[in-house]
């Protein structure tokens, strides 16, 4: 019979995680060659090779034990609602625009994450917004999605 004290090695989800970045990035970098401009396409391509270089150094890590903590999931309920936030908040980027959208995004989800100075959180959420539309719209002359407003 077997060894009593040999126990079955637990599942290491760290290599799952690893497998869904390969395939996340595999589909994001087959989708960025459908778009025409090669500067717009270079940056979601960097982003994917990245990305798939550190999913590899995590794998290499986790295969050698070093990341096999148990897994807990005591915050799952709290990440789905954030989840929820940040999909509303992506569906009101299309209706709204960015902006109108990024400003009501920004203070729910930092109150929500615990944020209570009301200077950082006034601070974030119109300093971010201009700050793209300095950067994005002037300085570069990207199109900022302006739903309804634009």
């Amino acid at each position: 019979m077997g060894d009593p004290n040999n126990s079955k090695k637990p599942f290491n989800y760290n290599i799952l995680s690893c497998i869904f970045i390969y395939i996340w990035c595999a589909i994001f970098l087959i989708s960025s060659f459908s778009i025409k401009d090669s500067g717009s396409r270079s940056f979601p391509q960097v982003v994917c090779v990245l990305a798939i270089i550190l999913a590899t150094g995590f794998l290499i890590s986790s295969m050698r034990g070093h990341q096999n903590e148990k897994m807990d999931f005591s915050g799952t309920g709290r990440a789905m609602i954030m989840a929820a936030i940040l999909l509303v908040y992506m569906i009101g980027c299309n209706f709204l625009g960015f902006y109108v959208a990024t400003v009501i995004y920004l203070p729910v989800a930092m109150i929500y994450l615990g944020q209570r100075n009301k200077i950082v959180i006034a601070s974030i959420s119109i300093g971010l917004p201009v700050f793209v539309y300095l950067v994005f719209q002037k300085v570069l002359t990207m199109q900022i999605p302006l739903g309804i407003f634009g």
